[in-house]
């Protein structure tokens, strides 16, 4: 086996019902996306990596 490269964790409010599943299934589109995950990895900090993520997901 290959050694991790990413790890995600969601978290949602207890009134978003099944929302975490449209964005887990946004986010698996996006991954399958070169330059997605490369803007991803090149991401400094946290605030970098939400700020990409809002800009590409409707959640």
């Amino acid at each position: 086996m290959g050694d991790v490269e990413l790890v995600i964790m969601l978290t949602l409010g207890a009134d978003e019902g099944i929302n975490h599943v449209k964005v887990f299934s946004q986010l698996a589109r996006k991954l399958v996306n070169k330059n997605f995950r490369q803007s991803l990895f090149a991401a400094n900090d946290a605030d970098s990596i939400l700020a990409l993520l809002k800009a590409e997901l409707t959640f």
